[in-house]
């Protein structure tokens, strides 16, 4: 088989030999592989995938969606030049001819974005729990221009922006081990009872902190 498996919000998705979009949410996604397959995905950094969108990314907040509309004519394009690269190309040199490829492809791009997140970005990254207000005087907007263009470009609110960005935080420190309990953990990322911090994280990941330790113990 060559079929792929998407799922989201209890709902699955049957994919072969197409293009699919994966909008922004909140709630796990999962991929499932029928055998083996030949897949290529691009994960964008914030921002930056609404420049393939057209209306921007707030429309397939929480949706996958097949590349057979009109407004996802460029990424079917894009999905088009790979697949007949792939025909062609030797598997040694694979990679390097998607890498090309892409790199051609997305500096069509570079210049289109209208507005520029990297001042936020930045300042979230350095500090997750920045409030609207700080948020709007660094991008020199209002904070209701704050929220929606966070919801045109990345489609997820700024509030729930830094809530991913702390989780990731924690994930990462979850799958390395490095910390010394859960209490002080949840303490370290602003938390200041194990309640909240289990309720926030399973939110996202289905899991509690200690299940997800488990899975990623390190060796």
């Amino acid at each position: 088989s060559d079929e792929l498996s998407l799922k989201r919000n209890g709902k699955t998705h049957k994919v072969s030999h197409e293009a699919v979009v994966v909008g922004p949410s909140k709630d796990l996604f999962e991929i499932t592989f029928v055998d083996q397959v030949y897949t290529l995905g691009i994960n964008f950094h914030p921002g930056a995938g609404s420049v393939f969108m057209q209306g921007g990314i707030e429309p397939i907040i929480d949706s996958i969606e097949k590349c057979n509309d009109k407004a996802f004519s460029d990424i079917n394009t894009l999905y088009e030049e790979v697949r007949q690269r792939l025909t062609f190309v030797a598997k040694e040199t694979l990679f390097e001819q998607i890498e090309s490829l892409l790199n051609q492809y997305l500096a069509r791009y570079l210049k289109q974005a209208e507005f520029k997140f990297e001042s936020l970005l930045i300042a979230l990254i350095q500090k997750e729990d920045k409030p609207l207000d700080s948020l709007a005087i660094i991008s020199e907007l209002s904070k209701r221009d704050v929220q929606r263009k966070f919801k045109h470009y990345i489609g997820i609110s700024p509030n729930v922006y830094m809530r991913i960005i702390k989780l990731n935080k924690i994930k990462t420190q979850l799958s390395k081990g490095d910390f010394g309990n859960f209490t002080q953990l949840a303490l370290d990322n602003g938390y200041f009872d194990q309640a909240h911090f289990i309720r926030d994280f399973k939110y996202f990941m289905k899991l509690t902190p200690k299940e997800y330790y488990k899975l990623k113990k390190p060796d």
